[in-house]
């Protein structure tokens, strides 16, 4: 990279490693979805051709796979669309490409397209059968894809509402009509899904997206009380994957705000007052009430000699009460 900053690709070209082959540099080393390789070399990306003879070679070199990049490819880059295209028609040959990535870099790119279309179906229309997390985590972003994106497509509307009403444990169509109840008023659905759903079991991100779309109130803030009493790691939650759901909910219901703010009065538990307050400042910004709750609670930390630390659901992990109260004051 540095040699490419410096205009001395030349020294890659011709480098060679212990074998004698050319030398290889990942240009995503560490598998993360840290885009800042892909920032570098992409402005670059005629100067690299030119360079190594091709883009084949270019990929080659850089170790530029759809199981190493696509998780990093963002529409803010320039240049990502030409690679976006280049990695798109590597992925039917690719044999470790994980649902997550692919949704996550086509909802990037072309979330309106065919292409999401048909991978939202595929995900959306047959139950969760012996999938790896990572599909079960594309499973539930499918359904959100799908009601902000497809809900007016009426042919594939049409396959998710029969797909739920052939089988109501496929937790995909249920979380997605339930994406689309947070987006619409539609009595028939809403009397499908209520129907279908009782008596049944599904996965914890299915579960909060339904209790988003059709919980009271104080069943609502029951739920994610009973949720932060239970003994789960925060990675099996796969927090991104329906928080929004609930975020959603508060903001269109003045009533479950209402509910929220009372609540904070009664709760001692830290993870309570942080979630319930986080998601009242995601949903609503900081409000008067919230500032007023923040400024006492901070009144209350300042005499406490030990940190108050719980689980916030927005952020996915535990963070400092006094941060989180300081920043809603401010």
């Amino acid at each position: 990279m540095s040699l490419l900053l410096a205009g001395a690709i030349e020294r890659f070209v011709r480098a060679k490693r212990y074998d004698g082959k050319p030398l290889d540099v990942g240009a995503n080393p560490d598998l993360t979805r840290d885009d800042i390789y892909l920032r570098r070399l992409l402005p670059r990306w005629d100067d690299l051709i030119r360079a190594l003879g091709s883009e084949e070679n270019v990929l080659e070199r850089f170790d530029i796979t759809p199981e190493r990049t696509l998780r990093a490819i963002h529409a803010g880059i320039p240049g990502a669309d030409r690679l976006f295209a280049l990695l798109m028609a590597k992925v039917p040959g690719a044999q470790h490409v994980h649902k997550s990535d692919l949704v996550a870099a086509v909802a990037e790119m072309e979330p309106r397209g065919n292409t999401m279309r048909e991978l939202i179906g595929t995900l959306l229309l047959t139950p969760f059968r012996a999938r790896s997390v990572a599909d079960h985590w594309a499973e539930l972003r499918a359904g959100e894809i799908f009601a902000e994106y497809f809900r007016e497509d009426s042919d594939l509307r049409a396959k998710v509402i029969d797909a739920f009403r052939t089988n109501a444990d496929n937790a995909g169509a249920a979380g997605a009509l339930a994406e689309l109840l947070l987006r619409e008023d539609d009595a028939a659905v809403e009397q499908l899904l209520v129907a279908g759903v009782e008596g049944r079991r599904y996965g914890v991100g299915a579960h909060f997206k339904l209790v988003a779309a059709l919980s009271s109130a104080e069943a609502f803030i029951e739920e994610i009380s009973r949720l932060l009493t239970r003994d789960i790691e925060p990675d099996e939650w796969s927090l991104p994957y329906w928080v929004p759901a609930l975020v959603r909910r508060i903001k269109i219901d003045a009533e479950l705000r209402a509910k929220m703010l009372e609540a904070l009065g009664d709760v001692a538990s830290v993870s309570m007052k942080l979630t319930f307050t986080a998601l009242l400042a995601r949903a609503a910004g900081s409000t008067d009430q919230l500032k007023a709750y923040a400024a006492e609670e901070l009144r209350k930390l300042q005499a406490d000699p030990i940190p108050a630390i719980g689980f916030d659901l927005t952020r996915y992990a535990h963070r400092p009460l006094f941060q989180l109260m300081t920043e809603l004051a401010a």
